[in-house]
């Protein structure tokens, strides 16, 4: 070991250098490809993380509907209100950092009971419309739930036949649930409703999918994941950060993360702020700049599941430079067209166009890196993703509305998506040899 230099270990973390752990390869190829109908259980399990992806995007999409009736009602600035989308990632981070040692701790079950346990107690306190400084801290509890499931559950569909569009179902799923979110959040408060009342829906699905959760992970025990993923020799002397650490050695990990953040700061960034736009912006009312922020996640969703099959089908890698070319040019229409309805047309097709980019990610992490590798790579590059990506790039733009006004978010997702065109070509490339992936460069 010590005869090795240091840039060929690096370079080589990956599947490439899968000849030097030989037990690895020959258990992965005895065991029969999982699907999401192979063994029978997996539909039921395949299901219950699509109602954990459900709760997230309604979770993800809340604020952004309510942040108009969030000032007015606590008497606070864009500034401190943004607030609520920067203190999720401490508790995004927290989870997804130790997502691994929680696998191998409490199990699948164990993994799912906990963030969904975590999202009741954050909506719980939400629902009481409690003084804004615990409410932020509610907010923080939720985001311990949602780094569990991002990273628990991109990892468990990924590992399973035709990942791309399981994935893109998956987080077409989380699409649907950002737009009932606004929807139900709207008309909520345009009747009256306060709108703390909208967090009892949220508790609902949440409290809901504790038992989910369990019932279809119930025989995913601590002991199965760590028989499934055994310690390398490597990992011996420090069982808990062994894996981490050797996955923070890669460049893939950093790449995907940056690209991971700047993509969902955009994502969130957009969504969070458009009914504040197009409200102060294009002179829509309440409800229609609501109806717009739905849009704009019908979209997101829509082209999760539209163009899963083509990005599968023609490869992530040229895809993803395409949608994010497209996504630029809608993005100019909807900053410099002065229509109410150019803007949430426009702003519903650039959701279209950057859907299908984060389960793209999930998947070329997983053709780039063993499947040990699959759970703290994907817990840590979706923590720097979401839990940076949807709470700080949100939160700079509040800080920026307060100053200039919220059209200053224009130029600043713009700038995201050019910074995710440069890492995605820094990213490895990669193609199949024989019934593996390998890298390209």
């Amino acid at each position: 070991m010590a005869a090795e230099t240091p840039a060929p270990a690096e370079e080589r973390l990956d599947i490439e250098s899968q000849d030097s752990r030989t037990p690895e390869p020959t258990t992965e190829v005895s065991v029969p490809k999982e699907s999401w109908k192979y063994p029978v259980i997996n539909r039921f399990r395949v299901a219950a993380c699509l109602w954990s992806f459900t709760v997230l995007g309604a979770n993800d999409a809340a604020v952004g509907a309510l942040i108009p009736y969030l000032t007015k009602d606590y008497g606070i600035s864009y500034t401190i209100v943004s607030l609520v989308f920067i203190t999720p990632m401490t508790g995004y981070l927290f989870s997804s950092v130790l997502n691994n040692w929680l696998h191998r701790t409490l199990g699948r079950r164990g993994v799912g009971i906990y963030a969904a346990t975590c999202h009741s107690i954050g909506y719980a306190i939400a629902s009481s419309r409690p003084p804004f400084p615990v409410l932020v801290v509610g907010m923080c509890i939720a985001g311990l739930g949602s780094g569990s499931i991002d990273a628990g559950w991109n990892a468990y569909i990924g590992k399973l036949d035709h990942p791309n569009e399981l994935l893109g179902i998956l987080h077409g799923i989380y699409g649907f649930g950002a737009i009932l979110s606004p929807i139900i959040a709207t008309s909520m408060v345009t009747r009256g409703i306060p709108w703390q009342r909208y967090y009892l829906v949220l508790l609902g699905m949440a409290f809901t999918s504790i038992f989910v959760s369990a019932a279809a992970f119930w025989k995913e025990t601590p002991t199965k994941y760590r028989e499934e993923h055994p310690i390398t020799e490597s990992e011996k002397t420090g069982q808990r950060s062994g894996r981490t650490m050797e996955a923070l050695r890669s460049k893939i990990t950093w790449i995907s993360g940056a690209f991971l953040a700047l993509y969902v700061g955009a994502e969130v960034s957009l969504g969070g702020w458009i009914v504040t736009f197009m409200i102060e912006h294009r002179n829509g009312q309440d409800f229609a700049s609501g109806m717009a922020s739905s849009g704009f996640w019908i979209g997101f969703t829509a082209g999760r599941f539209a163009l899963a099959h083509f990005t599968g089908k023609f490869g992530e890698r040229a895809m993803v430079f395409i949608y994010l070319l497209l996504a630029i040019g809608l993005e100019f229409v909807f900053w410099f067209v002065p229509s109410f309805h150019a803007s949430a047309i426009s702003v519903a097709f650039l959701g279209f166009f950057i859907g299908p980019l984060f389960p793209s990610v999930i998947v070329a992490v997983t053709k780039l890196l063993p499947s040990r590798l699959h759970v703290s790579v994907i817990g840590f590059a979706a923590g720097i993703g979401a839990g940076l990506g949807a709470t700080a790039f949100p939160f700079i733009v509040g800080a920026i509305a307060q100053e200039r006004g919220v059209q200053m978010m224009h130029p600043f997702v713009l700038s995201l998506f050019v910074g995710q065109i440069v890492l995605w070509w820094l990213l490895p490339s990669w193609e199949t040899k024989g019934d593996r992936w390998v890298r390209t460069h």
